[in-house]
């Protein structure tokens, strides 16, 4: 049988999703970085956790703002009892379970840390939480200002700035949406606000929030 010359696509037939080259781009950086020796099985854990991020139907993993502040206040005296070091997963699950929150997506969120060379800190978990739990990243953003809120007003939250930055630098260590550039633009943001407490609807106006947007 003769066989066909004639190329299945064409440059015109092929469409390049937009967030591909930095997803590659984030992929290449973990796998230079972390170095595995089998980047196979390391490339299919690191996607199967991208994609845990990208997952927004997984509505078990999400709680509501007191059952939140209780969580957060319960995983952050972890630290403090462990020395902000290294807590034991049988810790922080005892917590998970107290709220009533998903052990599914917890251990998702273990491994998810463990993948990246970090140190399960209840502070840490906190963050991924609200990560994964919002359908998106500037609503996660939302939940960090209403759960490290100064305010009692929880229509109008505020956050320090030291607090504000601590959030997105430990963020960009997990979750691929937080990119170097957004960090810096978050401190760019903080020292021209002289590093005073900003409140939420200014984050939204500010240059970080419509990247975010």
């Amino acid at each position: 049988m003769e066989s066909s010359q004639t190329s299945l696509y064409c440059v015109e037939q092929i469409a390049i999703p937009m967030d591909l080259p930095g997803i590659l781009t984030d992929w290449m950086k973990s796998v230079i970085r972390h170095n595995p020796a089998d980047i196979y099985s390391y490339s299919a854990k690191y996607f199967a956790n991208l994609a845990t991020t990208e997952d927004t139907d997984d509505t078990d993993g999400r709680v509501d703002m007191s059952s939140l502040k209780g969580m957060k206040s319960d995983l952050l005296a972890l630290d403090e009892r462990f020395s902000n070091d290294a807590v034991p997963l049988s810790d922080v699950l005892d917590v998970v379970a107290k709220h009533k929150f998903s052990v599914a997506l917890s251990n998702r969120i273990a491994a998810l840390i463990e993948l990246n060379g970090g140190v399960l800190t209840g502070y840490d978990f906190f963050l991924l939480i609200l990560a994964l739990g919002a359908p998106n990243l500037m609503a996660a953003v939302e939940l960090c200002f209403a759960a490290f809120s100064q305010s009692d007003d929880v229509y109008s939250p505020v956050i320090a700035a030291d607090e504000l930055q601590r959030l997105f630098e430990h963020l960009h260590n997990y979750d691929h949406r937080v990119t170097a550039q957004v960090v810096t633009e978050v401190s760019t943001m903080v020292e021209d606000n002289n590093r005073q407490p900003m409140g939420f609807g200014d984050f939204l106006k500010s240059n970080v929030g419509r990247m975010l947007q």
